[in-house]
């Protein structure tokens, strides 16, 4: 990396300080200027000019001979009696030249003690070289996503699926308006794509701070109309529609799914529970399927659902990126790491496949 010379360094900091030095001095001689010169206080003035207006107002009949010699006994009591204005200590006009001068060499001694000037600088480019040369599963998220997305850029992707799990792993690392870019890149390839339809539905509402938005039901609606018994878009649809107020719409799609699994599986009955608890009249913050029931019982049922089907049709990156999420969510370390090792032996030689499992492994 390239290291900053001093001979440029130390000139660019001495013009910083100096401008500042500049422009506080600047505002405290305009300051100084437009200051009055005399020191007199203005109580004195007043009274002053109340002597000079009584004989006026005699001779306007405002005010009688009697009372102009009262009043004026009065003011001129008030004048005598009035303390003179403290004069301006000599150099007070000083202190803000003194105040910047000392707080830039304040300054440049803290900056000596605990600074490093001679520390090399990190551009954003050679990091990214260096990031692209490290193993996708040592690297944060952050990380991982800034490689991905520099290589898309140099070379963009016509598949969308490539697209999808660059979203995910924006989401993975904590960026959800630029996974909306990403799934928005895809559906332009492939509108129709009820799986994607789904993803953009639920980084919609991560962006959102985990809330339903009408564009996510938008998003769950159009991937339910693709297929209608995508599991995923009943599942989200139907929260979305709770959220909603739609307790109704709801719970019918609730038992749409439940009807579609097997009477054998664990997520049936949260599902129905949910479906029973809203028509009774719960809240649109009552407990999702995945709550009722227990979280834990009805994520296993879905992790046990994909792992299956991965292990009919192993080749599938995608699927591979979800379970080992979702093995994450339910701390079941072992698995998890079980998951990605055969994800690694799987797509050792397919990195661009197996960068979106690392990612969710992050």
């Amino acid at each position: 990396m390239a290291v900053i010379s001093p001979i440029l360094f130390w000139p660019a900091a001495a013009s910083l300080a100096a401008a500042c030095v500049v422009l506080v001095i600047w505002f405290a001689a305009r300051a100084a200027k437009s200051a009055p010169l005399t020191t007199e206080d203005p109580a004195r003035a007043v009274y002053r000019r109340q002597l000079g207006d009584l004989d006026e107002l005699v001779d306007r009949g405002l005010l009688a001979s009697d009372e102009r010699s009262a009043a004026r006994a009065e003011a001129a009591r008030r004048l005598l009696t009035q303390q003179p204005a403290s004069p301006e200590r000599p150099g007070a006009r000083l202190w803000p030249f003194v105040a910047a001068g000392a707080a830039a060499l304040g300054a440049l001694v803290l900056y000596l003690v605990v600074g490093t000037p001679g520390a090399p600088d990190q551009p954003y480019r050679a990091r990214l070289r260096q990031w692209a040369s490290t193993p996708p599963q040592k690297l944060p998220a952050a990380e991982f996503s800034a490689v991905a997305r520099d290589a898309f850029a140099r070379r963009p992707p016509t598949d969308p699926r490539l697209w999808g799990l660059l979203a995910q792993a924006e989401v993975a690392a904590g960026d959800p308006m630029s996974a909306l870019q990403h799934l928005k890149r895809a559906l332009a390839l492939k509108p129709d794509d009820p799986a994607l339809n789904v993803e953009l539905g639920v980084v919609l509402m991560t962006a959102a701070g985990n809330k339903a938005s009408p564009e996510a039901e938008a998003a769950f609606g159009k991937a339910l109309a693709l297929d209608p018994n995508n599991q995923n878009a009943l599942y989200y649809l139907g929260g979305a529609r709770a959220a909603a107020g739609d307790k109704a719409g709801a719970a019918q799609l609730w038992r749409r799914l439940a009807g579609a699994l097997q009477d054998n599986d664990v997520r049936k009955k949260p599902l129905l529970a949910a479906a029973d608890r809203i028509e009774r009249g719960a809240s649109p913050a009552a407990p999702s399927p995945v709550d009722v029931g227990g979280q834990g019982e009805m994520i296993r049922g879905m992790v046990a659902s994909l792992k299956a089907k991965l292990e009919a049709n192993p080749n599938d990156p995608a699927g591979w990126a979800r379970l080992v999420r979702s093995y994450h969510v339910l701390g079941d370390r072992a698995a998890e790491q079980a998951a990605l090792a055969k994800a690694r032996t799987l797509f050792n030689d397919r990195p661009n496949d197996l960068a979106p499992i690392e990612a969710a492994a992050k």
